[in-house]
């Protein structure tokens, strides 16, 4: 059997080459679409036999097409929902030309360009949507043409043959059935390619508008080191807006409102993903919650004092955090009110969910920024009422240098605890986010009004984005530790021991997880997400060339990260089917080894696959790669591929077993591992031997511990001829009984062996475990040498009788004569 695996393998490997080249020459696989003669003819006509069975199919066939053109003809929703878009957009765009373009503020111009980048996203998807119905539909009209060539040269046949009338009748009224579907088809197509057409010069213009709102923004970032506005004591109050202030709110609560339901239409593409984010969320906090408190019934009346606990106390406002957590996440170009709305809440939330962990100056840092906060998100209202907006920025400056000052004192420090586990993030942000509101009341005083605005956006965002991530990662964190306190109960298990090193690895992904996430905040803050992600995707995704190897480093991120994943998932394989997790189904012994090996076999050649898939690597060239080892097999790599083998035979039939003791040659010891190349045994002396695979496949191989872990002990006594053998034999018996490492199933038995040259040698025979039988043998045979010494029954020494022959009378003289005489 293993040497007609080792013939298969070696034939296969060395015929994969040219199996490949020969896909890589067939049509299928011709990029240009040619057809070689030589390998597939292409059918012109049906035969006479076969005109009624395919009658049948195409007619199938045909009725399946036209419920396909129904359902990818249906554009009456998307058309009237684009529709409504243009409408939009429309007096969106004649809104905006009403505005003085040289003095719009800054968020207004954001609210804009995330509005218009929802409408682009809208299109977008729209426009993907229906490139795909066209291409679908006219895959389908190219097999419609196909087929109807192939029945009008069926029916020329059928003429030039004389068919029965009926058949020819039947084939022609199939090809005006097939004519007719193929008008059908260039109707839809012509439906759908109009709507395309108008979705993409829509999409045009967006890009268009979104061009226009960029370049103000370039000429705003430009006039950041311009004095933009005069002295603030120069500022003129009168008629510096038009209406009431009455008219002035409605219009501000116009504009934000609209922008807000305008851009709901682009949340639809998000909203799917979002609703099973928040499904994930209340399942798994809902189970943490209960598993935890069934197998901790005591916590209950706990005090609430371990912030690693949060889940378990708040667990609905944990899940609605998490949720709004979710939305920053997913969702994109989110309008700013929506936005400083939805941050304000949870930096609400983070006050009353933190504070019972956190001592008195940390909450009053939480509580400085809501108000901050809420002053900032005002400046959306202020900026309607022309000049009143500077007196607006001189109080959210001066309002954030007083709270602040609070933590600049130099005693702040020795009132945060100690153990307060932010205190060296709080000391480093301190100082820069009182200079920037400092430096913002100054230039807003001295003119430099954008560049003012733009220092407070920073102070402020910076400020609640961290103490909001700060409350996602502890909620995060207080899951990842209650879920481990669940898995306490498997502490029997082999694999617990590997979970405090599952815990200190999944704890650093976290905090790497949060750490992009505050990266990306702060790119969002300063306005530079845009610039560096197109930057970083030009840089990743230039192609550079070492030889005439072609890569970019896109690809070999992408490869690492699948690989990263694969041996990820292929270590928990490992550990989770570890033969030590089943020790209490001993007929299962084995099977998770074998299952454990197939998994991570399939897992990761199947990665490594998808990796150079990924990574652009074209499949077929690995024929190369594939000959090279064929070759190789052939000249130097038979023992290689024979261990191989061997090694999958152990793994699936399962003669020896990770455990087990064995004897091979002059080799005894315990299997400690089975590899696919070689196993590891530990000899009793304490060695580690490495054995190739195919010697324990090939070779004699004794298992002592295959079906059970009982082996017998022999010990063999002798005593001197005289003795009872019954009572030997009962003595002998109650021995073995009394010593309790004997098994009492199967009984110990005691035989009468054989009448010897110096005694009645009589064997005791018992069963025991099998790493007991050195030490039971040395303690029985301690306890029978007792037993016989009390019972007075001897073990004699080795006996020999001597027998004289006649000695002749003149020796015998000699020898007297020799003696000395006596005294």
């Amino acid at each position: 059997m293993k040497a007609l695996l080792t013939t298969f393998i070696t034939v296969l490997l060395f015929a994969s080459p040219y199996v490949l080249q020969a896909q890589t020459n067939s049509p299928a696989g011709d990029s240009n679409g040619s057809n070689d003669s030589t390998i597939v003819k292409e059918r012109r006509s049906y035969k006479a036999a076969e005109i009624a069975y395919e009658i049948e199919n195409i007619n199938r066939d045909i009725k399946e097409g036209y419920k396909k053109i129904e359902s990818y003809q249906q554009i009456s929703e998307i058309d009237s929902t684009f529709s409504n878009l243009c409408s939009r957009i429309e007096i969106e765009y004649r809104e905006f030309n009403n505005f003085d373009q040289q003095n719009l503020s800054k968020f207004f111009l954001i609210n804009k360009k995330r509005v218009w980048s929802s409408y682009r996203s809208q299109l977008n998807s729209w426009q993907v949507e229906l490139a795909n119905r066209l291409q679908y539909l006219m895959e389908i009209s190219d097999k419609v043409r196909r087929k109807e060539s192939l029945w009008t040269e069926t029916s020329n046949i059928s003429v030039s043959k004389k068919l029965p009338q009926e058949i020819t009748t039947r084939i022609l009224n199939t090809i005006d059935k097939l004519q007719e579907l193929q008008t059908n088809l260039y109707e839809a197509v012509e439906q759908i390619a109009v709507l395309d057409s108008r979705v993409i010069d829509q999409t045009i213009e967006v890009d268009e508008y979104i061009g226009t709102i960029e370049e103000l923004h370039k000429s705003y970032r430009k006039s950041l080191l311009k004095a933009t506005q005069p002295l603030i004591w120069n500022i003129k109050l009168k008629d510096t807006f038009d209406g009431t202030i009455s008219a002035r709110l409605q219009k501000a609560w116009y504009e934000n409102s609209k922008s807000i339901k305008d851009s709901l239409p682009a949340f639809k593409e998000y909203f799917d993903n979002f609703i099973i984010w928040i499904i994930i969320i209340i399942l798994s906090i809902t189970s943490l919650r209960y598993l935890y408190f069934k197998q901790n019934p005591s916590k209950r009346s706990s005090e609430k004092t371990n912030i690693n606990e949060l889940v378990i106390w708040h667990p609905a406002v944990s899940v609605f955090y998490l949720s709004l957590f979710i939305f920053f996440l997913l969702f994109k170009n989110i309008p700013l009110a929506l936005s400083g709305f939805v941050s304000l809440t949870m930096l609400v939330i983070t006050y009353f969910l933190l504070r019972s962990y956190i001592n008195a100056p940390a909450r009053r840092l939480i509580l400085t920024f809501i108000p901050l906060l809420a002053v900032n998100i005002g400046e959306i209202v202020f900026w309607y009422f022309g000049n009143y907006a500077r007196l607006y920025l001189f109080f959210e400056a001066g309002l954030g240098i007083v709270l602040i000052s609070y933590f600049m004192s130099p005693d702040f420090t020795k009132k945060i605890a100690q153990g307060f586990r932010y205190k060296v993030l709080l000391n480093l942000l301190r100082y820069p986010v009182f200079i920037l509101y400092g430096t913002g009341f100054i230039l807003n005083v001295l003119g430099y009004q954008n560049l003012a605005i733009f220092l407070l956006k920073i102070g402020t965002h910076i400020s609640y984005a961290i103490i909001i991530i700060v409350g996602a990662w502890e909620i995060t964190k207080s899951s990842l530790y209650t879920l481990f306190e669940v898995l306490t109960r498997f502490e029997k298990y082999e694999s617990h021991e590997y979970f405090p090193m599952f815990k200190k690895r999944l704890l650093l992904l976290l905090s790497l997880f949060f750490a992009l996430v505050g990266f990306h905040t702060l790119l969002l803050i300063l306005e530079m997400d845009t610039p560096f992600y197109n930057n970083l995707e030009r840089f990743m995704g230039t192609e550079r060339n070492v030889g005439s190897f072609i890569f970019t480093y896109q690809a070999i991120f992408q490869f690492a990260i699948i690989m990263l994943i694969t041996w990820a998932i292929v270590t928990i394989i490992k550990i989770a089917f570890s033969e030590g997790n089943f020790k209490r189904t001993q007929r299962l012994r084995g099977v998770p080894a074998a299952i454990s090996i197939t998994l991570r076999l399939v897992i990761a050649l199947g990665g490594f696959l998808f990796a150079l898939s990924v990574a652009g690597v074209d499949l077929t060239k690995i024929s190369i790669m594939l000959g090279a080892f064929s070759v190789g097999i052939g000249f130097g790599l038979q023992n290689i591929v024979n261990n191989f083998i061997s090694g999958l035979i152990l793994i699936y039939e399962r003669p020896i077993q990770a455990g087990d003791t064995i004897e091979i040659n002059t080799l005894m010891g315990e299997v400690k591992k089975i590899g696919i190349r070689s196993s590891r045994v530990r000899t009793f002396d304490g060695a580690e031997v490495i054995v190739p695979n195919a010697i324990l496949v090939s070779d004699q191989l004794i298992n002592w511990t295959l079906s059970d872990e009982k082996r017998r002990i022999e010990i063999v006594i002798g005593v001197k001829y005289g003795t009872d053998p019954e009572e030997v034999i009962r003595i002998l018996k109650g021995v073995a009984n009394d010593h309790e490492l004997v098994s009492k199933f199967p009984e110990p038995q005691v035989l009468f062996n054989e009448f010897a040259d110096s005694a009645l040698n009589f064997r005791l025979l018992c069963w025991v475990l099998f790493q007991n039988g050195i030490k039971v043998k040395s303690e029985l045979s301690v306890a029978i040498d007792k037993v016989f010494k009390e019972n007075r029954i001897e073990i004699p020494f080795p006996q020999l009788d001597l027998h004289v022959l006649d000695i002749p009378a003149d020796k015998t003289q000699q020898s007297d004569k020799k003696l000395p005489e006596k005294e």
